[in-house]
C-alpha cells in the first residue's frame, strides 16, 4: 500500500488543531466507553489491546476527510492529525477503562456503603482509610448505589471533589510517568532492536491514507472487511428479530465434555472464533502465536496433573498468578537487560559526560525525561506514604508497578497480542509480590489497607495506556514524523482523559445506580477482611512460583538465543494462564496454522497479499460491532457484542 508521508517532513502547522479537536473528542470517547462498559456490561472495548472504539473513531474521521477533501480541504485532517487524535484517544481511552478510572472511582464508597456488623469492616479497617482519597458521607452514596439522582447537587459534589482532585492527580502522574519511560526506551526499542509492533499495522494503513479511498483500493482488504461486516450484522439482526439465524462466533465450552476427574481440573474451556482475533493473530511473528496458545494448552495441563496427584498441600497450584507475575518480571528485566547499554549511555549524558548518544530527535531531551521521571517518582512515593502506605513498601509496591508496566509494553512491542491481563481472583501484581515476600503479619492493617485501594488501577492491565504510548512514538518513526508532536500531544490526553473519565464515570453512575461496579469493591475488601481476619507469614510455595514463572522466563530466553529455530517464546508462558488467554486461544490457534500453510505453500510473496484481508477482517468486525454498540446506547435497548 503507498504511503503518505510528505505531511510527516515537516513540522505539521496544524498539530494544535488536531490536539482540539482530540481534547473535543475525548469527553465524548470516554462516555462512550463507561456507558458500555459499566452501564450494560456490554463488549468491553478497553479489554481488547487495539481499542475498537477508537480504531472506529478513526473510520469516521475518514469518512469525514472524503468530504473535506473535495468542499472545504483546508479543514481536512493530514495524516499527522489523525496519528495525533488516534494516539490520544488511544491513551485516554486506557485510563478511561475498565480497569483504571472505572474501578478506581467504583472502590472508593465500598467500604462504608457495604459495612455490616456481620463483616465489622468499621472495627477492621476504617481508620486506616485515607479520608482525602475515599467518600464516607452515606448520605451523598445513596444516590450513587440506590437512587437515580444527580452528581451536581451539593451533598454529592462536596464528598467526590477532593477526591476526584487527588485520584486524577495521582493517575495523571502515574501515566506521565509511563510516557517519560517510553521516551527513554524509544530508541533501543524502536531504532536498535527494531521491535515489530504488529498491533499498528491497521492504524497504520489507515492515517497513512488519510481517507478510505486509498484504504479500500485492495480489493483483498475489502473481502475481510465485508465477510466480518456480515457476520456481525447477521448476528445483531438475529438479537432483534430471533428467526434469523446466528453464526455462532462464540462456539463451545469443551469442559462439557471433560466432565470426569482429573480432566474436569480444566475448568472453563472455551473455542470461539472471534475474527478480529484471527486478524491480529495472523499479523503475529508465527513463533509468537505457536507460544501463546502451546503455553495455555500447558497450563490447562498443570491443572489436569495437580488434580491427577492430588496436590492438596498447594491449594492453589499450580499458581497461575504467581507464575505469571515472576513472568512479568522476567520479561521487564530482559528488556532493560537488552537495553542496558543504551541507559548507560543516557546516564552519561544526564551528568553531563562524555556521550555519544544524539537525543535531538527524540520526543524531549534524555536531560528532561529523567529529570520528569524522577521529580514524578518523588511525588508517587508521597502520594503513597499520605494514603498510608510506608515509605520502604510505597517503593516496592511502585518498582513492582512499573516493572509489569514495562514488560506489558514489551510483550505489546514484540508480541502484539491481543489481550494481556494479570487477574487472577482477586489478586494482582504489586499485592501478589508484596503478600507473597512478607506475608500479612510482615505488611501489617495499614499497609494491606491501602493495597486494597489501590486495586482500583491495580486490578489488571487489560487497557494499560503504557503501549498505546511507545505505538504512537512507533507510527510517527515510520511515517517520518517528529515524535515530540506526539509527546505535546500526549499530555492534554493525560489530563483530559483523567478529569473527563472520572467525572464522566460519576455522572453516569448517579444517573445509573447499577453501574458503580460493585464487584471490584468486592473483591477488594473481601480479600482484605480475610488478610485481617486470618494474618500469616511469607507465603513460600506463592514465592516459589513467583521465582520458578521468573526462571523459566529467563531459561526460554536463553535457549531462543543459543538454538536456532527454538519454537517456545517467554512471551507465550507469561500469557498461559491469564482469564483472557480463554477467549483467544483458539482463534489465534487458527490464525497460527493458517499463516504456518500460507508461508509454507505459499512463502513471503503470497503472505504479503494476504495480510490486507486479515487487516479487513479486524476492521470490519470493529466498525459493525462499532455500529452495533452505538445503536444499544442510542436507543437504550440491549444490541449484539462481538466480544466477550
Amino acid at each position: 500500500m503507498n504511503t503518505n508521508t510528505s505531511i510527516g517532513v515537516r513540522k505539521s502547522k496544524s498539530i494544535y488543531k488536531a490536539i482540539l479537536v482530540g481534547c473535543i473528542l475525548i469527553p465524548f470517547n470516554s462516555y462512550w466507553i463507561v456507558t458500555i462498559e459499566m452501564g450494560r456490561y456490554l463488549a468491553y472495548p478497553t479489554c481488547i489491546s487495539l481499542f475498537f472504539n477508537v480504531v472506529f473513531t478513526l473510520f469516521v474521521l475518514q469518512v469525514l476527510n472524503l468530504i473535506l477533501v473535495r468542499l472545504l480541504p483546508q479543514l481536512a485532517f493530514s495524516s499527522h492529525d489523525l496519528l495525533i487524535i488516534y494516539t490520544m484517544l488511544s491513551i485516554a481511552s486506557g485510563i478511561s477503562g475498565l480497569d483504571m478510572m472505572q474501578d478506581v472511582v467504583s472502590n472508593l464508597g465500598h467500604a462504608f456503603w457495604y459495612a455490616t456488623p456481620e463483616n465489622d469492616w468499621e472495627q477492621l479497617f476504617w481508620r486506616y482509610l485515607p479520608k482525602h482519597l475515599i467518600v464516607d458521607d452515606l448520605k451523598a452514596l445513596r444516590g450513587y448505589y440506590e437512587e437515580s439522582s444527580n452528581l451536581l447537587i451539593p451533598l454529592h459534589f462536596r464528598a467526590w471533589f477532593v477526591p476526584c482532585l487527588m485520584w486524577t492527580g495521582f493517575i495523571s502522574l502515574l501515566v506521565l510517568m509511563m510516557t517519560c519511560l517510553n521516551v527513554v526506551l524509544r530508541k533501543q526499542w524502536i531504532e536498535h532492536e527494531k521491535l515489530s509492533y504488529p498491533i499498528i499495522q491497521l492504524p497504520l494503513e489507515m492515517i497513512r491514507h488519510r481517507d478510505l479511498s486509498g484504504l479500500f483500493g485492495n480489493r483483498v482488504l475489502i473481502i475481510g472487511f465485508l465477510l466480518a461486516v456480515g457476520i456481525n450484522l447477521l448476528n445483531g439482526l438475529g438479537v432483534f428479530y430471533p428467526m434469523i439465524p446466528q453464526i455462532p462466533i462464540r462456539g463451545y465450552d469443551l469442559r462439557q465434555l471433560l466432565t470426569e476427574k482429573p480432566w474436569s481440573a480444566v475448568s472453563w474451556f472455551p473455542i470461539r472464533f472471534y475474527p478480529f482475533v484471527i486478524g491480529l493473530g495472523f499479523l503475529i511473528p508465527l513463533d509468537l502465536s505457536f507460544s501463546c496458545w502451546s503455553f495455555y494448552l500447558i497450563y490447562k495441563l498443570q491443572l489436569i496433573i495437580g488434580s491427577a496427584v492430588g496436590l492438596r498441600s498447594l491449594p492453589r497450584f499450580p499458581y497461575g498468578n504467581e507464575q505469571a507475575v515472576g513472568a512479568y518480571i522476567g520479561l521487564c528485566t530482559l528488556a532493560l537487560w537488552s537495553s542496558r547499554r543504551h541507559l548507560w549511555a543516557i546516564f552519561r549524558k544526564m551528568l553531563a559526560l562524555s556521550s555519544s548518544l544524539d537525543d535531538t530527535h527524540e520526543p524531549i531531551r534524555y536531560r528532561t525525561a529523567t529529570l520528569i521521571i524522577i521529580g514524578v517518582a518523588v511525588l508517587l512515593l508521597f502520594f503513597c506514604v499520605k494514603a498510608g502506605l510506608t515509605l520502604w513498601a510505597s517503593g516496592i509496591f511502585l518498582v513492582s508497578f512499573f516493572s509489569i508496566s514495562i514488560a506489558i509494553t514489551r510483550m505489546r512491542a514484540e508480541l502484539g497480542t491481543p489481550v494481556h491481563d494479570l487477574w487472577y481472583a482477586g489478586a494482582s501484581g504489586p499485592d501478589t509480590i508484596m503478600v507473597n515476600i512478607f506475608g500479612t503479619k510482615g505488611l501489617g492493617p495499614a499497609n494491606l489497607t491501602t493495597i486494597s485501594l489501590f486495586y482500583g488501577f491495580n486490578r489488571d492491565y487489560r487497557n494499560h495506556p503504557q503501549p498505546h504510548q511507545l505505538e504512537g512514538f512507533k507510527m510517527a518513526e515510520l511515517m517520518k514524523i517528529k515524535s515530540n508532536s506526539i509527546f505535546i500531544a500526549t499530555i492534554p490526553a493525560i489530563v483530559v482523559g483523567s478529569f473527563g473519565s472520572f467525572l464522566l464515570y460519576l455522572i453516569m453512575t448517579y444517573r445509573m445506580p447499577g453501574a458503580h461496579g460493585i464487584f471490584v469493591g468486592q473483591e477488594a475488601f473481601t480479600r482484605l477482611e480475610g488478610w485481617l481476619n486470618s494474618p500469616v507469614g511469607t507465603d513460600y510455595s506463592g514465592l516459589g512460583f513467583m521465582g520458578m514463572g521468573f526462571a523459566w522466563t529467563n531459561t526460554l530466553m536463553l535457549l531462543r538465543t543459543r538454538f536456532l529455530g527454538w519454537p517456545l517464546h517467554p512471551l507465550g508462558y507469561a500469557l498461559s494462564g491469564s482469564w483472557s488467554m480463554n477467549l483467544i486461544w483458539f482463534p489465534i490457534f487458527l490464525s497460527w496454522l493458517i499463516k504456518w500453510i500460507v508461508l509454507k505453500y505459499g512463502g513471503l510473496k503470497v503472505y504479503r497479499q494476504g495480510v490486507p484481508f486479515f487487516l479487513g477482517l479486524i476492521l470490519g468486525e470493529f466498525v459493525m460491532g462499532s455500529i452495533w454498540m452505538i445503536i444499544g446506547v442510542l436507543g437504550n435497548s440491549q444490541t449484539y457484542a462481538f466480544w466477550i
